[in-house]
């Protein structure tokens, strides 16, 4: 099991595993990060591009238990978890994106 401060930004301890995300992005050094494709897509063209058009087999309602894996190439652990603690730190507008 990975340290709760690499997953900090979800608010989580090690006794409440991330079972509501769809995404597991994963790092060079083989560090899993658990997502929600949502709050990525929310902020990101980028994963909002890939959600809609189901890259990666990734479609915008992905279940907890299709998780998706997303490599992200040549991206250090502090660099990742910096991003997704900004992301998951800004207000949520479930409007904003329709599955």
């Amino acid at each position: 099991m990975q340290a709760a401060s690499e997953h900090a930004y979800l608010g989580l301890t090690p006794e409440s595993p991330p079972q509501t995300c769809n995404v597991s992005l994963k790092l060079d050094d083989g560090t899993i990060l658990p997502a929600h494709s949502r709050v990525l897509a929310q902020y990101s063209p980028v994963f909002r591009d890939m959600f809609d058009s189901g890259d990666a087999g990734a479609p915008a309602a992905a279940s907890a238990a299709s998780r998706v894996e997303v490599p992200l190439y040549d991206c250090p652990k502090e660099i990742a978890t910096g991003f997704l603690s900004i992301l998951y730190s800004l207000p949520f507008m479930s409007e904003a994106f329709s599955p």
